[in-house]
């Protein structure tokens, strides 16, 4: 089995501690600027730059003050902010100490947040009043378990002038000269801490919290930095939701191991995005695939000069040609993997020379210290070429869940992460997915998996995005029902899709059911809502 044949190109010891690449860089770096943030929703807060000194100086005074306030390492920390430099003080912050980060939704109601902290029990809480029209401030009054939380923190004026000096927290684990130390430190020094609780987007069932240690998050942003050569050269932009891997581990993450310089955008709109990188020359962009198309859609689009990017991401969802195609013009190359929470982010990644038709077949090979294979329903593994569920194992893979009921069928022999995808891996490594497990319905007594029915339907110059679910079906047995997201202006309807789909797929294949709308419910990274459509519309699903 072919796997990349290179090491991450640096002379960085491997400490594990993802702090230790902040406090490295104010020593080794301390001018050089770390982050530059202009708010977009993010009410109270003001433009700004930091360095890496500062930065580390500010992680630090936060680490001391939630010490004096009694949060010991173990504990956990909620938190409630977009991407922003508030949200990379408290990461830092929690890293310091040792405790865990418990990111909450922005766009949470009282009954998620209740449930994410109840789960959790925070000793601190630390947040925005107000992002937006969202008062989260009234929101969390709502909150029962919200009451229980002994210290809270609200960004307001004159927030950074309350926090006390650094005292023993100005150098966790790193001596004058930017090497590792870890004789005299009060702070987290263990890289099998655990520093993030992700909840999946409980699709089936309750929310699960992903348990993601310091080495989780930094295996991650090494997997990113060496493959794609994300280095102190680079400008990566940040805006995605800190609550998923997108944007906590796989954008941070890459870029505090690689010594990028952050530029945080608050809230995803296309033409201030442009704007961003135009003018910070951002060089590393990474969205779901209808960013890209706002991108490529946006009336500034074809005046803004997008010359300093170098790499553009796509992951989340299974991109069309045209987004691929789009991302090869827009930046030198572009690229795709595939991964998930419970690995903290990608998996496997295409090489930065990958040409767009074999991104349109695979998501790229494992990266090393990843270990992949297809396992049938009885748990063996599968040769290559066959399909089965995939399951991962390696430095990536989370600690746990957080519910001990959620571990009971989370891994295979132990150390094998099951991923709900079903995929296989061909002879020179490389992964193709066909699906999600559950998701996946018998017509006719053949397997149907529908991505790639929803990549049929996209490739129509008039749909925008689509999700196929299965039902119960009086003919097939189980069949589709097709949602699709109708592109502005068009005049779709069920008839001209269902020829378009009958010219390319087995008849077994075609949905037997047609949505059509001009709004569909959305995640907060811009994918139609699966759970919202099986909660609002009159289904029979299988």
């Amino acid at each position: 089995m072919t796997t990349y044949d290179h090491d991450y190109q640096t002379d960085e010891p491997h400490t594990g501690l993802f702090h230790w690449y902040l406090e490295h860089r104010a020593v080794t770096r301390p001018d050089e600027q770390a982050y530059t943030y202009s708010p977009l929703g993010l009410v109270n807060a003001t433009d700004e730059t930091a360095t890496w000194s500062e930065l580390n100086e500010e992680a630090g005074q936060l680490a001391a003050d939630l010490a004096n306030e009694g949060v010991d390492p173990g504990d956990f920390i909620a938190t409630l902010f977009p991407p922003s430099p508030h949200y990379a003080v408290t990461y830092f912050a929690a890293a310091k100490l040792g405790a865990t980060l418990v990111p909450l939704d922005l766009r949470g109601t009282p009954t998620e947040h209740q449930y994410v902290l109840d789960a959790t029990s925070p000793a601190a809480f630390i947040g925005a009043r107000q992002f937006r029209e969202t008062n989260f401030e009234a929101i969390l009054d709502d909150v029962t378990a919200f009451s229980d939380i002994e210290t809270t923190y609200w960004l307001a004026e004159g927030y950074r002038e309350s926090l006390p000096d650094q005292s023993e927290y100005q150098w966790t684990i790193v001596d004058s000269d930017g090497t590792v130390d870890r004789s005299t430190t009060a702070g987290c020094t263990d890289p099998d801490t655990a520093l993030l609780v992700v909840f999946t987007s409980g699709t089936t069932g309750d929310p699960k919290g992903a348990v993601l240690t310091h080495r989780n998050v930094v295996f991650q942003g090494t997997a990113i930095s060496s493959v794609w050569d994300v280095s102190e050269d680079d400008t990566v932009l940040v805006h995605l939701p800190m609550d998923h891997v997108g944007g906590s581990t796989e954008l941070m993450g890459s870029a505090i191991v690689g010594g990028s310089e952050l530029v945080f955008l608050d809230a995803f709109d296309p033409s201030a995005a442009l704007a961003q990188i135009e003018a910070h020359d951002v060089s590393i962009l990474g969205n779901v695939p209808a960013m890209w198309g706002m991108l490529f859609n946006d009336e500034n689009y074809a005046e803004t000069d997008l010359s300093s990017l170098r790499v553009g991401i796509v992951a989340g969802q299974a991109p069309s040609e045209d987004i691929l195609r789009g991302m090869a013009e827009a930046a030198d190359t572009a690229v795709t993997g595939w991964g998930l929470t419970e690995t903290g982010g990608f998996v496997t990644l295409t090489g930065l020379e990958t040409p767009v038709e074999e991104m349109l077949e695979t998501v790229g090979r494992p990266f090393p210290g990843f270990d992949v294979r297809p396992i049938d329903d009885d748990g063996s593994f599968l040769s290559a070429g066959e399909t089965g569920e995939l399951v991962v194992r390696g430095d990536g893979v989370m600690e746990r869940f957080l519910a001990d009921e959620h571990n009971e069928d989370a891994f295979v022999a132990e150390e094998w992460a099951r991923t709900g995808d079903l995929g296989s891996l061909d002879d020179d490594g490389r992964v193709r997915l066909r699906g999600r497990k559950k998701n996946m319905y018998i017509s006719g007594g053949y397997n149907v998996y529908p991505p790639e029915i929803e990549d049929t339907l996209t490739d129509h110059p008039d749909v925008a995005q689509a999700m196929v679910i299965g039902v119960q079906d009086d003919e097939w047995g189980e069949a589709g029902h097709a949602f699709v997201l109708a592109r502005p202006g068009s005049e779709l309807d069920s008839d001209r899709l269902d020829e378009f789909v009958d010219d390319h797929l087995a008849d077994y294949k075609c949905p037997v059911d047609y949505t059509i709308e001009s709004e569909l419910p959305l995640t907060s990274l811009g994918k139609i809502d699966r759970q919202a459509l099986l909660e609002n519309y009159d289904l029979n699903p299988v």
